[in-house]
Order: C-alpha cells, then structure tokens, then sequence
C-alpha cells in the first residue's frame, strides 16, 4: 500500500473509530510513518529495530525493509540483528525475521529457525519458519518437522507435510508414512492436500487411498480434482470415479470424472446413466453438457434441448 492510500485508509478509520481506538491508529500510523521514511537507510532501519518504545508491527515492518535492502551472505552484525530477532519477544517481530531468512537463503540461521518451527508458541512464527526452511529439507529435518506435525494449528501441520514431501521416502520410517495417510483421511482440507502431495512425491499413493478420498462425501472440490489428477493411468479406482460421477451435484467434478473415465476407463457400464441424470434438466449450454450430449447420443440416448432446458428421454428410436 503506497503513502497515499495508507493516508485514506487511516482517516476512514479514525472517522468510525472511537477515541481510545484513535489514539491506537494514529500511533500505528506515525510508527509506519518512521519506518517509511528510512525505508532506503540500512543503518536507520537498524536503530529502529532496536528501539524498545516502537510497536512490533513497526519493528517488523522495519526488519522486512531491511530484508529487502540486504543481500546475502549477510555481514556479522547484519546477521547477529537477524538472529535477535528471530528470538524477540513479540511473535509479529519473529514471524518477519524467519520470513527474511528464507527469502535470503540465510542457511546460517537455519538451525535457530527450524526451532522456531518446532518450539514457537506462536502458529504464525511456525508457519513462516516451516515454509523459509521448506526448500533446504533434509532428513536432518525430521526433528523438528515431526514436532510441527504434532502441533495443535492445521496451518502448522499442512506446512510440515508440504516440507515432508521434500524427502526422499527411503529417509522416512513407516510409521510417519502412515502418519501422513491418517492425515489424508481425517486431517483439515490443507493437511489432507498436503498429505496427497507428499504420498505421491514419495511413490507411496496407493489405489486405496485414492479411492477412499474419491469416494468421500466430505472432501472439497479442490482436493478431489487433485485426486482425480493423481489418478491417471490407474484403472483400479475406476469404480470409485464411477462413484463420484453418480454422486456429483457440481459440473465442474462431474466434467472431471466423466472426461477421466472415457479417457481411462472407455466403456465403464455406470457412466451412461450417471451422466444422463446430470444433463437431464439442466438449463445451461456449454462445452461440457455439449460433449455429454453427444456421448449419450452415441450410447444411445435420445436428447433434447428444449427452452426450458435438457431432456434426455432414455434408449430407444
């Protein structure tokens, strides 16, 4: 957000705002206001990191304005103000010195980060820590990504598989592989997008946890696409996309599983009727419900576009 637009938006606040809220604003203002300021000055940007009156959404903003004037390697005392940081007391403050880490490549820092990642009571500061040491993964990781794993935010626990993924499978004992597949089954839809990443990074997705993921009510759209992609070329879960056919109430899966069906599984005897209840009744006209009028035709189906929408009126003359 540029100075101008910063300026509108704290008036619109400051009118609605009530004084005690004013008087919050306005001193979030003028520290943002300090930090923009010298936002070129290394050796500014410096001091007011090490101001303890400044508040630590400015502090941060301070030390990201820094991040993006350095480049790496960092000099001693660059680095000894990044490492301080990394232990402030304020999460905000922690959450942008672990985010300059990654973006900086300062694999010096990478033990003290993957604490953070591990020990941080804060889910943010876990977060960007996992997601600035994901590209360096390593199995000296595990440590400390298993910690993560175990932590009570989704969001901490979807970055560790994202990391996890990065491993080779051979660096992984059974049970955190079998860790991994709970968290298909069970966990948030990150953890569960995640999980299918890593299992299928690792040549460990097997049929049955893509058929299981098919045939879930509950899982979102996004994962089952990501599922369906997942699951080229193996004709094993065909009676499970067959299913997600039969049960699907948006196109756009639908279209998915009808297209991954004629592509790997070309005769499969529950697609006709499947796609005869989607295109019956629908009122829009598009390449998909086009295509699925056409294949039904050439099943055998009478089909009709009406004003009032698809009619197919089953096999026959």
């Amino acid at each position: 957000m540029g100075s101008r637009a910063c300026a509108v938006a704290v008036a619109a606040v400051l009118t609605l705002a009530g004084p005690g809220t004013r008087a919050q604003v306005q001193g979030a203002a003028a520290a943002a206001a300090r930090v923009e300021a010298v936002a070129q000055d290394p050796a500014a940007l410096a001091d007011l990191m090490g101001d303890g009156t400044l508040a630590p959404a400015a502090r941060a903003r301070a030390l990201l304005a820094l991040g993006r004037l350095w480049s790496g390697p960092l000099e001693s005392e660059a680095r000894l103000l990044l490492a301080r940081s990394l232990e402030d007391p304020s999460p905000r403050v922690r959450r942008a010195a672990v985010r300059v880490v990654g973006e900086l490549g300062e694999r010096p820092l990478e033990r003290t980060v993957l604490k953070r990642a591990a020990e941080d009571p804060d889910p943010g500061v876990r977060r960007e820590a996992l997601a600035a040491v994901e590209r360096w993964t390593r199995p000296t990781h595990l440590y400390y990504l298993e910690a993560a794993l175990g932590f009570g935010d989704p969001g901490v626990r979807a970055q560790a598989l994202r990391n996890l993924g990065r491993l080779g499978v051979r660096d992984l004992r059974p049970e955190l592989v079998a860790a991994v597949r709970t968290a298909l089954r069970r966990g948030s839809p990150a953890e569960r997008a995640a999980a299918l990443g890593a299992l299928r990074a690792w040549d460990r997705l097997g049929d049955e946890d893509l058929a299981d993921l098919l045939q879930d009510p509950g899982a979102p759209e996004f994962l089952v696409l990501q599922a369906l992609e997942a699951a080229r070329g193996r004709e094993g879960v065909a009676d499970a996309v067959a299913d997600l056919l039969a049960r699907s109430k948006g196109l756009r899966t639908a279209w998915a599983a009808f297209t991954w069906l004629r592509q790997e599984a070309p005769g499969h005897d529950r697609v006709a009727p499947a796609v005869a209840r989607i295109v019956d009744g629908e009122t829009r006209r598009n390449r998909a419900l086009l295509e699925m009028a056409a294949y039904l035709k050439g099943e055998g189906y009478r089909v009709e576009q009406t004003p009032s929408g698809w009619r197919v009126l089953g096999k026959g003359p």
